[in-house]
């Protein structure tokens, strides 16, 4: 199960860094909300790098049979290799996210997240030998929307430090990017799932379809509050603050949850088996 854990804690770190860089471009102009979001993309991004290394080693010590052989050759020098490509590409984008963070430049940030989030198109079941090309062009775009919507919940927190008109402006300005983002995740998400399966059935007939089912119907149901928000929260915020406040706490802890279940279900179906395997 620690590979499992692994996996999750880099899907989480590379989203949210990447997340709350895309936020600190579109979604906020407050100067102090601008800082704290690229403040956090940087550290993530340093956590997004060191279990991207622990996975590298867990890659070795699962070739060596056990942790007292993975410093014999050439576990580490196989296990580095076959992740040379994703290698190759997370590491520019995680150095130009932190360090664009730091600097405060929105645009660069942004930049490195999303080629930090390109860089899992060499990695995985779709850079797999034999997988299609758009089944890579399909997750990258898949991992964008998600990356944007991973950082709502604190983005749009109604802190009680975030005065009124900014949290409206900022769910303003979060719904008409998601008007854009979401549906393109949606069909990316549907690629997927049909280049990567041999057959549809296999979304209830093995573990990782029954897994990847899971994710779609927790991550439609996300985007569902979303709809929410947009439609009726919002609303509620402009004639009722207070209880709009409270409503937008209920839907965004909902959120959180249902996304991290289903970040957790990738990360077991990705780790633990494959398109065309059982458990």
């Amino acid at each position: 199960m620690i590979g499992v854990f692994a996996k999750l804690a880099i899907y989480a770190a590379v989203l949210g860094a990447a997340g709350f860089s895309f936020a600190a471009l579109g979604v906020t102009t407050a100067p102090q909300s601008v800082r704290r979001y690229l403040g956090a993309a940087s550290l993530l991004s340093i956590v997004a790098a060191a279990t991207a290394g622990l996975r590298i080693l867990l890659d070795a010590v699962r070739l060596a049979g056990d942790w007292a052989a993975v410093g014999e050759p050439p576990y580490l020098s196989w296990a580095f290799d076959a992740q040379s490509g994703f290698i190759a590409a997370f590491a520019p984008g995680a150095i130009i996210l932190f360090t664009a963070g730091l600097a405060r430049w929105r645009v660069a940030a942004a930049i490195g997240g999303a080629v930090m989030l390109a860089s899992f198109a060499a990695t995985g079941h779709a850079s797999a030998d034999g997988a299609p090309w758009p089944a890579r062009a399909a997750l990258v775009v898949h991992l964008w929307g998600v990356a944007f919507w991973v950082a709502a919940p604190i983005v749009l927190w109604p802190a009680a430090w975030t005065d009124h008109a900014e949290l409206l402006d900022r769910m303003k300005r979060f719904s008409r990017i998601a008007t854009l983002i979401v549906p393109a995740s949606l069909a990316a998400g549907a690629v997927l799932v049909v280049t990567l399966l041999p057959q549809l059935t296999n979304l209830v007939t093995t573990t990782y379809g029954r897994l990847i089912a899971l994710k779609v119907v927790l991550a439609a149901s996300a985007f569902g509050l979303g709809a929410i928000n947009k439609v009726w929260v919002t609303q509620r915020l402009e004639i009722n603050p207070v209880h709009g406040r409270r409503l937008l706490k209920l839907t965004l802890s909902a959120d959180a949850i249902l996304f991290a279940v289903a970040l957790t279900a990738v990360a077991a179906a990705t780790t633990l088996t494959g398109p065309t395997e059982e458990l």
